[in-house]
């Protein structure tokens, strides 16, 4: 019961920052996020295990021309940012920084469930983008 009292939360903490509409920047920044005094922040091995294997799931995706596998790829996906959130013991600043984040991801994974091929392509390209920053901000 505890698990699902803090999901819930964690989901409507992240859905209100969506609301406000953070999203990801060009040219190598996401906006909101900072470092920790220029350097990374300190994550929680469930959550780089999460992004890596979110990582490694956009790496090997190789049905790009058909639009369920794109459906497919986001139930996986989705598994892992779940886990994300589930297994969160993260908090202060680091924390705040992680939810910026992944606000972002909320948007690629919309993107990829279109029933549109090329919103698809679109959202898997800014999604694999996004992952790759995850070192940028977190160690």
């Amino acid at each position: 019961m505890k698990s699902i009292v803090k999901s819930t939360i964690v989901m409507l903490v992240i859905l209100s920052m969506f609301s406000v509409g953070l999203k990801a920047e060009k040219h190598g920044e996401i906006k909101g996020m900072e470092l920790n005094d220029g350097k990374p922040w300190e994550a929680n091995e469930e959550t780089t295990t999460g992004i890596s294997n979110m990582t490694k799931l956009v790496k090997d995706f190789t049905k790009k021309d058909d639009v369920n596998k794109y459906k497919e790829l986001t139930k996986k996906l989705n598994v892992e940012f779940q886990g994300i959130f589930d297994n969160c013991t993260m908090t202060g600043a680091a924390h705040d920084q992680l939810h910026n984040y992944l606000v972002p991801i909320i948007d690629y994974l919309k993107g990829l469930k279109s029933d549109d091929l090329k919103e698809c392509k679109d959202s898997l390209g800014k999604l694999k983008g996004h992952l790759a920053k995850y070192d940028k901000y977190f160690k």
